[in-house]
Parts: C-alpha cells; sequence; structure tokens
C-alpha cells in the first residue's frame, strides 16, 4: 500500500462499567477514507482471530494495520471515528 501515515482513532466504551475511551489505528493509506477501511478490517480480523483463541496478528512491515491492544469487553463506534494525517511530535 502507498500513502502516508494515517491514524484512525475510534471511541470506545465498556460493555459493563461506566468506562469511555479510545481504541488508535495507525497505517499508511492513500486518504482518510482508505485509512478507515484498512481500519475497521484491521479489527474484524482480530475479532476473528480473538474468537479462535488465536493472538491478533502483528504488522509486519512499516504502515501496515493491525488491532494490538484489543480488549474483548469495549465495543467501538466506529460512526464516530476521526480519520487524521500521522504527525509526528
Amino acid at each position: 500500500m502507498t500513502g502516508r501515515i494515517w491514524t484512525v482513532e475510534v471511541p470506545a466504551r465498556h460493555r459493563s462499567k461506566p468506562l469511555t475511551g479510545w481504541h488508535v489505528f495507525t497505517g499508511t493509506a492513500d486518504n482518510g477514507e482508505k485509512a478507515l477501511s484498512a481500519a475497521r478490517r484491521a479489527y474484524e480480523i482480530a475479532l476473528l482471530h480473538q474468537a479462535a483463541g488465536h493472538d491478533i496478528p502483528a504488522g509486519h512491515r512499516f504502515g501496515d494495520w493491525t488491532a494490538r491492544g484489543l480488549r474483548a469487553d469495549w465495543d467501538l463506534d466506529w460512526t464516530h471515528a476521526t480519520k487524521l494525517p500521522f504527525h509526528s511530535f
């Protein structure tokens, strides 16, 4: 995949406790919509691996999208996700 590095920040809410937060995905994409799609695909793949009792796959190349650190007891709100070009500090 070509493009620049993006972050996709997705609001998260714990299923049984009054906790909220964010899950942040990073990877390369040509634009924000492709970044959102790649993040969501990484999330769905991670859920499948988790449900099967396997480890969540790690990205093997710079720019790969993955969902490391996923917690099964949190729900992500993809309708309020933000897509931002990555800026280092």
